[in-house]
């Protein structure tokens, strides 16, 4: 795969370096580090922040669910459903705007609520 040269193909490959955690991310070998940091070391503080920065977004997108959870399992959440959902949108105003469906979705007991409820009406 070619490096890419053209701003819009340099921004998707940016942005999945900051979204998709882990992997070594493609054309790596095309970055340089500064100083005592690899190329990947220091996308992997920029992989930190960005995502952190999300999640302060949410959290004040969504003070009331953030308190009533507790921060550490909202964070949980909210990271999932960042990495699950990346924003298509170019302001963050939009960051949240499926996080209420990625959470009923996503319910561990959603398949077995549905069965009850079935299963009530057969009765």
């Amino acid at each position: 795969m070619p490096i890419p040269t053209e701003l819009p193909d340099i921004e998707a490959w940016l942005q999945d370096c900051l979204i998709f955690q882990g992997d070594e991310p493609a054309h790596a070998d095309a970055l340089v580090g500064f100083g005592k940091l690899s190329a990947s070391e220091h996308i992997d503080i920029y992989q930190r922040n960005y995502y952190a920065r999300l999640l302060n977004c949410m959290r004040e997108q969504f003070p009331a669910l953030c308190f009533a959870l507790g921060e550490e399992l909202f964070n949980s959440f909210a990271h999932e459903y960042l990495v699950d959902c990346p924003s298509d949108s170019y302001t963050l105003y939009e960051l949240g705007r499926c996080f209420a469906s990625y959470l009923e979705n996503s319910r561990p007991d959603r398949v077995s609520l549905w069965q009850s409820k079935r299963y009530a009406s057969i009765l």
